[in-house]
């Protein structure tokens, strides 16, 4: 879709997914990577970060960097924190993290995106796309997100559940990425 647009793009796995071997859980130094690469390769251009999930809740992480190289983002389907992600996903894991998280509890400091998406920087806007039928992450995140954002942002909600707003909407999803994207990359 984005080619289709006339973007470049640049895709990759975390370190420890697909056929990338897994070193650590420094995933916003994975994407500080990819976005260095970016900045090498198209020079002056701007550049947008487009996580989806898990991909979502990092790019925040990394945006949030002073150092970061996203002119804006594409915020997909983010959780509110990952706990949410365990206390809906395994009970066990999520009482885990809690309790870990009073003994050391700057251990998950990076992990609240809430709290997270409201110290971004470099970012001048944020595109927050949700799905009406998502139960792991769902549109009340989003609109958490949307209240805390320290940039301005715009808020879609789409038809389907998590992960199907391109698969349940192609038209509206493209049409939505190309307004947000030329509303700022215009020259």
């Amino acid at each position: 879709m984005y080619r289709s647009l006339g973007y470049h793009v640049i895709t990759f796995d975390f370190n420890g997914f697909g056929e990338s071997p897994f070193h650590d859980f420094a995933y916003a130094s994975d994407l500080e990577a990819v976005a260095d690469e970016a900045r090498r390769r198209y020079g002056n251009l701007l550049i947008c970060g487009h996580g989806v999930s898990f991909g979502a809740s990092h790019t925040i992480t990394y945006a949030t960097r002073e150092s970061n190289h996203f002119d804006c983002i594409i915020i997909e389907n983010c959780l509110d924190s990952n706990l949410s992600y365990y206390k809906k996903r395994n009970r066990k894991l999520h009482y885990l993290v809690k309790a870990l998280m009073k003994i050391f509890p700057g251990s998950n400091s990076d992990h609240n995106y809430v709290r997270s998406i409201s110290r971004l920087h470099n970012v001048n806007r944020v595109l927050l796309i949700y799905n009406s039928d998502d139960e792991l992450t769902t549109p009340i995140m989003g609109r958490q997100l949307e209240e805390a954002c320290n940039k301005p942002v715009t808020f879609c909600l789409m038809k389907g559940k998590h992960l199907n707003a391109l698969k349940d909407n192609q038209a509206l999803y493209s049409k939505t990425i190309s307004v947000f994207l030329s509303d700022g990359f215009t020259a």
